[in-house]
């Protein structure tokens, strides 16, 4: 698991963070409380709802009907890759919108990004006494909310417009205002009345559309290959005949071109809104978790929506139909849809009604999104003081009420809209549309691009990030520079064949609006400039990096806390202790005197060579480092890491005594100290001594002031290598029995001695000589003495993390250990890992149907654990012996329920470590195998064993799962 530090969490935070190290999956989240209740957003998103707003958030009409123009002017080969190349644009695009949203979710929308990265400024007034500086941020920020809110005020009434021709298409007798006023009313309400109304309505809205998109993909599919009741199979038929592409404005290879652009900028058109759910991003709970997967649903949607999409359309409608022609300047309507067009090529006839009726919900659904949209992009506007303030009130459920209002009033157009030449007016008004859409993309990537430089010049590794987005910043770059050439070629169409004004300006307004809004407020604000290095990317980061006292400490003493921990040379007398020099060290261990101490400070007797008269301090203990490194001489090299550098060793003393010697690398972030977590681990490993937990024999710092770790040496690889091999490695019930015992028994002892292991996996198991079993990697460890003592959820490796940890708890004991000792129980019995999730919410999902839905009645309390949620799908029950005896019945009955009682949903009523070794299980038959009987494997596990000592403690080695969940944990392929 990766490995982070934190900061100090403000004074008025109800808990307080456990000192020392997490990893990155350990990042705390801060809900800020505001100072006024009516001024804030609520994050009442369950995951499943932004899941789905992510899947379906820009299906709507550009797809379903505006394909049908791109397929009339380029044909079908340019309509796929205009929509293949621009999906790209998009992808880069969100994953840029993903990396700062997940590492910084914020309630202001896109502008509150820009706001804070694309100047490195802190994003809002600064008001003093003497003078007011408005950051150039702020002017970014400015120009890229309010463009984003007529994006979406403008198309309001398009959508309410366009949902009344539909209606029109069964009753024409009726007047499009009538229809307009109800659907408005009813978005309206929709969003006025809850956010988790807004979010539940959107989550049908967005099913039906995909099921209505999936049947009319389908239906393209069936009608091209000969299953439509026309009964002429065509396949790729129309890519021959009438052509790939199409020529469009010009004759020959420029009117293909010009073809070909044409569908870019209808791909942009349809793709205008698939961002939209980043502005959900600020009130999503756990937005750690829950937007990159939003994120990452991206990628599955262009693929499957748009290109696929676009692709069996191709399939189904040749760009020359008279109809698709004829279809593409009419009004909005089923009829307008290439889709249809497709259904009547077939000769199916009631199709057209149901989609009809379908598309009535795609525009219905954008109208609600463009309410929600607008309405948010006020609240943040006002926030940054761009807008009035009274767009900031909200009501009690976090709903902005005057945002709503001020969005709808832009319904009033739709009114304008119902007479033919408002009609043509507005259709500019659509064209405006998708410039704005196409300035919001160039926004968000200018705004990401700001970002980045921040943290390359505070010095944040990218690695810190929650998400990070592939090809990135090249992405980033490639995504900007094309969206800027659609932008400035977006009109070329307004002199060919002769100049037209009106599509001049339609498509250009949006540029010198856009610019003018920057510029503008530029001016009247004298805005100026901040450093990269001034950027706040603090300032409300759901992190909590350490504790600013630990960190402290770790800066002043952290070879103080080494030395105290590890050294059993350094007790020198008080005399020697009392001595100071002025002079530079080249150690680490010289930095500082003390004698040994356990975790609870208690003085442990040491032996320590006498030293010699008036010596200086530096000198003694320098003395002594290299009498300790003289100790042992290097062999070979095993291995190397970011962390450390393996070698295997021996003692002088004893040559046949083999040892590893792990060389820490000195970290630069730690310029005064080694890493926390290597401090941690060699804490617990100097208190602990037992022959299941891998023994520390000694550290000395080399000339390089890398620490060096003296660890017995264990050639056999580890559990996981055991487990995979499946092909070259058989083993049976006693053998698992064998290797659970000395797993439970090392486990045991943490607890006896009040130490969480908290990573307890195959992995971390490591196999001696002789065939025992190790625990290892103790850099997630920590003491639990004190039961009111606040520690953090996020650790042990995912697949074998307990359900109270995946809800939030922060007060917990060995029972964490003990969910992991049956997790690796289970995986040694199916010889693959029991629950293998791919994210925190998969991994409940799994624990859910695997071992039952937690309630109160089989766990109480756990509806107060700060991240629970009701599951969404029908409860599982708690499996019952018998079923859970078809999967691990290899393991017996007493080994089932054995394994029933570690991986029991309430911690409460969890089996202990203790009780465990009492279970009889153990005594029934068969009987657990000798260790020096036990399976082996020799091929590799040396560099294995290596591997696992030269990564960080703590971290989990992301290639290697990716490795092991590819093969299943089965036999090689």
């Amino acid at each position: 698991m990766e490995s982070s530090s934190r900061e100090k969490k403000p004074a008025q935070s109800r808990e307080d963070e456990e000192s020392g190290v997490e990893n990155l999956q350990g990042q705390t989240e801060i809900n800020q409380q505001p100072d006024n209740p009516h001024q804030t957003l609520r994050r009442e998103f369950k995951p499943r709802q932004v899941n789905m707003l992510a899947i379906a958030g820009a299906i709507g009409t550009g797809l379903i009907i505006g394909t049908g123009t791109g397929l009339s002017r380029g044909g079908p080969a340019s309509l796929l890759i205009a929509f293949i190349i621009t999906g790209s644009l998009i992808y880069f695009v969100m994953t840029a919108l993903g990396e700062m949203a997940a590492f910084l979710p914020n309630d202001q929308g896109f502008n509150g990004y820009a706001s804070r990265y694309v100047d490195p400024a802190l994003g809002y007034v600064c008001k003093s006494s003497v003078a007011k500086v408005v950051h150039l941020s702020q002017v970014y920020s400015f120009a890229m909310g309010w463009n984003y809110f007529f994006t979406y005020a403008i198309v309001l009434p398009n959508n309410l417009t366009a949902a009344g021709l539909i209606i029109q298409y069964w009753r024409p007798d009726l007047n499009v205002a009538i229809w307009v006023t109800v659907f408005a009313v009813l978005v309206i309400s929709i969003n006025v009345l809850h956010v988790g109304s807004f979010g539940e309505a959107e989550f049908v809205l967005s099913t039906i559309k995909i099921i209505t998109l999936v049947t009319v993909m389908i239906t393209c599919l069936v009608v091209s290959l000969g299953g439509a009741p026309a009964h002429g199979r065509v396949g790729f038929q129309y890519w021959t005949d009438p052509g790939a592409f199409a020529e469009y404005l010009q004759p020959g290879t420029l009117g293909r071109f010009l073809g070909f652009w044409a569908c870019m900028v209808q791909a942009c058109f349809s793709y205008t809104g698939t961002e939209v759910v980043g502005s959900a991003f600020g009130e999503t709970p756990n937005p750690r978790v829950t937007i990159p997967r939003a994120i990452r649903q991206t990628l599955w949607r262009i693929c499957f929506f748009y290109i696929i999409g676009v692709l069996t359309l191709s399939m189904a409608v040749p760009y020359n139909n008279e109809r698709l022609v004829g279809a593409t300047k009419a009004r909005v309507s089923a009829a307008a849809s290439p889709y249809v067009i497709a259904m009547a090529i077939g000769g199916i006839k009631v199709l057209p009604d149901i989609v009809n009726a379908c598309l009535l919900v795609f525009v219905i659904s954008s109208a609600n999104t463009d309410i929600y949209v607008g309405a948010r992009t006020l609240y943040s506007l006002a926030k940054d003081g761009h807008a009035p303030a009274i767009f900031l009130y909200t009501t009690e459920k976090g709903v902005p009420m005057y945002g709503v209002a001020a969005t709808s009033v832009f319904v009033l157009l739709g009114y304008m809209n119902v007479s033919k030449s408002a009609s043509s007016v507005f259709g500019y008004l659509v064209s405006l549309v998708t410039v704005f859409g196409a300035l919001n993309w160039i926004s968000v990537l200018t705004s990401y691009l700001g970002f980045r430089r921040g943290m390359k010049a505070q010095g944040i590794d990218r690695n810190q990030l929650p998400y990070r987005g592939p090809l990135q910043p090249y992405g980033a770059w490639y995504a900007l520079g094309l969206t800027i050439l659609i932008i400035i070629f977006n009109g070329y169409n307004a002199f060919m064949p002769k100049f037209d004004p009106a599509t001049f300006v339609t498509c250009y307004i949006g540029i010198a609006v856009y610019l003018i809004n920057i510029f503008g407020w530029k001016f009247i604000k004298r805005t100026k400039r901040v450093k990269a290095n001034e950027m706040d990317l603090v300032t409300g980061r759901p992190i909590i990096t350490e504790k600013q006292a630990v960190r402290e400490t770790f800066q002043q003493t952290n070879h103080k806390l080494a030395t105290m921990a590890v050294s059993p040379l350094l007790a020198p007398p008080v005399e020697a202790a009392s001595a100071t020099q002025q002079r530079s060290t080249s150690s680490p261990l010289k930095r500082t005197l003390s004698a040994v101490s356990s975790a609870n400070g208690t003085p442990k007797p040491t032996k320590a060579a006498k030293p010699e008269a008036g010596l200086p301090a530096d000198d003694l203990i320098e003395q002594m480092n290299r009498a300790e490194a003289n100790k042992y001489v290097t062999t070979k090299f095993l291995g190397e890491g970011t962390y450390a550098i393996v070698h295997q060793g021996y003692e002088k003393a004893k040559p046949s005594n083999i040892v590893a010697i792990k060389m820490i690398k000195v970290q630069k972030e730690y310029t005064d100290g080694m890493a926390p977590d290597a401090v941690r681990e060699l804490k617990h490993l100097q208190e602990l001594s037992h022959p299941n937990i891998i023994a520390l024999r000694s550290v000395y710092s080399s000339n390089s002031q890398n620490l060096c770790l003296v660890l017995e040496y264990l050639p056999l690889g580890d559990l996981e290598m055991l487990i995979r091999d499946a092909s070259g490695i058989i083993y049976g019930g006693a053998d698992i029995k064998a290797w659970m015992g000395m797993l439970t028994r090392a486990v045991w002892f943490c607890h006896e001695n009040f130490v969480l292991h908290r990573d307890i996996k195959p992995n971390n198991l490591l196999i001696a000589a002789d065939g025992e079993v190790k625990l290892a990697d103790f850099g997630l460890a920590r003491s639990f003495a004190d039961p009111y003592r606040v520690m953090t959820a996020n650790v042990i490796t995912r697949w074998y993390r307990p359900p109270e940890l995946l809800y939030g708890a922060r007060h917990y004991s060995g029972a964490v250990d003990v969910w992991s000792v049956g997790c690796v129980f289970a995986e040694l019995v199916l010889r693959k890992p029991y629950l293998p999730g791919n994210n925190e919410l998969d991994q409940l999902s799994l624990i859910c149907a695997e071992l039952g839905s937690p309630t109160e009645d089989n766990w109480p309390g756990v509806s107060k654990l700060d991240q629970f949620t009701a599951p969404s799908e029908p409860l599982s029950p708690v499996p019952s012996k018998e079923r859970m005896m078809v999967q691990f019945g290899t393991a017996g009955a007493d080994g089932v329920d054995l394994l029933m009682k570690t991986l029991t949903l309430d911690p409460r009523k969890r089996i202990t470590a203790k009780e465990m070794l009492k279970h009889p299980w153990w005594h029934s038959q068969p009987k657990p195998t000798r260790k020096e009987d036990l399976p082996k494997k020799k091929t590799g596990a040396e560099q294995k064993f290596a591997a696992d000592q030269a990564r960080q403690p703590g971290q989990v080695d992301e290639k290697m799962a990716k490795v092991a969940r590819k093969l299943d944990f089965g036999a090689p392929k």
